[in-house]
């Protein structure tokens, strides 16, 4: 390992055929606008006068967001062809900060509130393989303070050492340790399969997570990504996500996704030059995997659930 030097080891898709672009900071904006109704079916075994036999509630939410973050490169950040492709670990030195603005309405509780969060980070690749990051949140009810150090094997492989601690303002903080692996496997001069597994402090809480990207030619491009994530007793159990984005060129992709919670999004994404590009989204649920629950209840038909949301973003890479 004597003479690694992570933050200048060259991308290996720079051989013939792959062309490059580099960039040293990368700027976003986006906001989003969200609605979500939870569809709520009740049953009192003691009926009426303490409550009704049944009854059926609709609990309305709307999430208005707005963001923008930067993050400075200390070296060239290289893509992979496509404008906003980027190698699957990370090894340069940067420093980050991001703004974001949560506007809450709540109609059946009829509550209205907003909360401000920000925050910054920083990573720093040394050149006998070891990294370190520290990174503070502020938000509205509790400070966050993370820190890692982590060490790479090889140039492929990195495994972090993470330490979480919460401040929250009218509860008693909280510490978590973690452990991050991240593993990249080149497939060819453009193409890789790149993996990311964290465990918590309690070992049966963790997060998986796959990338496949294969260069087809003629500046046609696949992303794939799959994660997967195990709860320990949380109460939404065990979640998956699967999306996969097509590039027509290394300006322009589509991406559509679907997760565990039913929900689906189609996304667009287009460079109008080599600097400057536009997102759009929409994503959408409607499910009754509740039925189980209701049916026993005469509502066999309920939706748990909607969700709606839109949003729009800026990019812009220098």
């Amino acid at each position: 390992m004597r003479g690694f030097k992570v933050s200048v080891v060259p991308l290996m898709v720079l051989a013939t055929g792959v062309t490059a672009e580099e960039y040293k900071s990368i700027t976003t904006l986006s906001y989003s606008d969200l609605e979500y109704s939870y569809h709520d079916h009740y049953y009192s075994p003691m009926g009426w006068p303490y409550s009704p036999t049944s009854g059926y509630s609709v609990e309305e939410t709307k999430y208005k967001t707005s963001s923008v973050g930067t993050t400075y490169f200390f070296g060239g950040k290289e893509t992979l062809g496509p404008l906003k492709e980027f190698e699957y670990i990370n090894k340069v030195s940067n420093i980050s900060a991001q703004f974001s603005r949560y506007e809450i309405r709540n109609d059946y509780w009829r509550d209205d509130h907003h909360q401000n969060s920000l925050s910054t980070k920083g990573e720093y690749f040394i050149e006998n393989g070891v990294v370190l990051s520290v990174g503070i949140e502020d938000q509205k009810y509790a400070n966050i303070y993370d820190q890692s150090i982590g060490y790479f094997f090889t140039p492929n492989v990195l495994v972090k050492l993470n330490y979480s601690n919460t401040d929250f303002k009218y509860f008693d903080e909280e510490e978590e340790f973690s452990l991050t692996a991240q593993y990249s496997h080149q497939l060819s001069d453009a193409g890789y399969l790149g993996f990311t597994m964290n465990v918590a402090e309690e070992t049966d809480d963790h997060i998986l997570s796959s990338k496949y990207f294969v260069d087809f030619g003629n500046d046609k491009y696949l992303s794939v990504e799959a994660s997967y994530y195990h709860g320990n007793g949380r109460i939404w159990g065990d979640a998956s996500e699967l999306s996969a984005e097509f590039y027509f060129n290394k300006e322009t992709s589509v991406n559509i996704a679907y997760d565990e919670n039913h929900r689906y999004k189609l996304e667009f994404s287009h460079f109008f030059n080599q600097n400057i590009a536009v997102d759009v989204a929409y994503l959408a649920a409607a499910t009754n995997k509740y039925n189980g629950y209701y049916e026993d209840y005469g509502c066999d038909d309920c939706d748990a659930y909607r969700y709606d949301e839109y949003r729009l973003g800026l990019r812009v890479q220098l």
